[in-house]
């Protein structure tokens, strides 16, 4: 990915993250999605684009970049998709605020003009045929979605590209919670003396079961060892450090102890 000298900070934020990426210094969802989003930020802020193709193709190959320097990291594509869907939202609402405007514009001027010429009776073949408001706001936006690399904005740039910007910002709060917000629901699906299995060490899961524990409701969770890692073994040990009745068991044990699991609980790698 080549920049101009005038983005030679976004390109060294660029090479940057690249380079933890491919050493692991930067690795699994928690680091990789935040530095995701934060680096699209940056791309729409310092980069310049006249039009909604300049930035989508500019996020895209940024993302293509990001997802070659670690495929084992789905995240970064999916963050990608989203910032592309906040940008393609964003100027979807521009573009029916313009039609707004100019349907009001056009609807008034024919008003005025109508006012100063003495109307004839009307007939039946003499009223407009234009197209509706509604039908000028669908044709725009399916015209958007189809080929929205069309839409040139020229001094409409700044207008949408703070709200672009702000969505972008929300993604990046809505990250730095997500652990608490799913932990939050916990109660909602953990019911007394069930016994839930789990494998793996996340750190969501191992929220979700804490949360439970904090209600003092009596359950069992059976934690697989997870070899050859073996993380099992630490996510049990903390698990009973907050008094939830844990088990370690080895994956080979996983199937003789699945007849008495009500609940299977894991972390998901996207």
């Amino acid at each position: 990915c080549s920049m101009s000298a005038g983005h030679a900070p976004l390109e060294r934020e660029l090479q940057q993250l690249i380079t933890k990426l491919k050493r692991r210094q930067v690795s699994g969802f928690h680091q990789t999605a935040p530095r995701t989003a934060e680096l699209m930020r940056s791309v729409i802020v310092h980069y310049r684009w006249s039009s909604p193709s300049q930035l989508i193709d500019r996020i895209q190959t940024v993302g293509a970049d990001l997802v070659r320097a670690a495929p084992q990291e789905l995240c970064i594509g999916n963050i990608v998709r989203r910032v592309l869907h906040i940008v393609r939202e964003e100027v979807e609402g521009l573009m029916r605020e313009q039609e707004n405007e100019g349907s009001a514009q056009v609807a008034g001027d024919s008003a005025h003009e109508a006012g100063e010429k003495a109307a004839p009776k009307p007939t039946l073949g003499s009223f407009s045929t234009a197209p509706s408001l509604h039908h000028l706001l669908a044709a725009a936006i399916d015209q958007l979605r189809e080929q929205p690399e069309s839409f040139e904005m020229g001094s409409a740039v700044q207008e949408v590209k703070q709200p672009i910007i702000d969505g972008v910002n929300e993604l990046i709060d809505e990250l730095g919670s997500l652990v608490h917000s799913i932990a939050e629901q916990a109660p909602e699906h953990i019911h007394a003396r069930e016994v839930i299995l789990t494998m793996g060490k996340s750190r969501i899961v191992e929220a979700f079961l804490k949360r439970v524990a904090k209600t003092e409701r009596q359950f069992e969770v059976i934690v697989a060892d997870t070899a050859p890692s073996y993380e099992g073994a630490e996510v049990a040990r903390r698990l009973s450090e907050v008094g939830i009745q844990t088990t370690l068991i080895t994956d080979a044990a996983v199937f003789a102890l699945m007849a008495r699991v009500n609940k299977v609980i894991t972390g998901t790698h996207a």
